[in-house]
């Protein structure tokens, strides 16, 4: 009598990416509606897709499988000329999550895909809770911030140093909106 095999660690995130996929497939249908442009940012289409992948792509980091999400991949599209990431991109697990999830550039361009991963590894560095994902997102400002902060090893100041495998520039503190005007910005502010 065979004896039934122990499900993999693996099992469980291939199981989340699936469902997670489908999950955004239905809602795209939901996008063309009128609705969805009334929708506060933290409900909408991308932004749930975002969250989502944003906390299995953790929970395989923090188990060390995130193996598992180049696999899937590997085992959703053989032909590797159908998933071509950027140098920068097949060093970003949220880029293997988000393409795990949604598929080929059909369904998510690659240029969404690569600017979605971008705020994801950000969000990541930060520690930020995943609830708190989107807002998080959206006070840095547009993706193109993101992605100049990520290139250049800046981080917010209440986040303290980024880890040094990120970049290979010392990092920079961005200054804190709220932090007190600095004795050379008010003299420069009296004249």
């Amino acid at each position: 009598m065979a004896r039934a095999s122990k499900p993999t660690p693996s099992s469980g995130i291939e199981g989340r990416l699936k469902k997670a996929g489908t999950s955004w497939e239905k809602a795209l249908w939901a996008k063309s509606d009128p609705e969805e442009k009334k929708r506060p940012p933290d409900d909408k289409v991308n932004s749930k897709l975002k969250r989502a992948v944003y906390k299995i792509v953790r929970d395989c980091i923090k188990a060390d499988l995130v193996h598992v999400l180049k696999e899937s991949v590997e085992f959703q599209f053989g032909d590797k000329s159908q998933v071509k990431p950027s140098p920068s991109n097949a060093e970003n697990p949220f880029y293997w999550g988000l393409t795990a999830v949604c598929g080929t550039d059909e369904k998510l361009a690659r240029s969404n895909k690569s600017r979605f991963s971008q705020e994801l590894i950000y969000a990541h560095l930060h520690d930020v809770p995943p609830e708190l994902l989107i807002g998080f997102i959206y006070q840095i400002g547009s993706s193109d911030d993101i992605g100049r902060r990520l290139k250049d090893g800046e981080f917010e100041s209440w986040r303290g140093n980024l880890p040094a495998a990120v970049t290979a520039k010392k990092p920079t503190c961005v200054k804190d909106p709220l932090a007190p005007v600095s004795k050379a910005s008010q003299a420069d502010l009296e004249l």
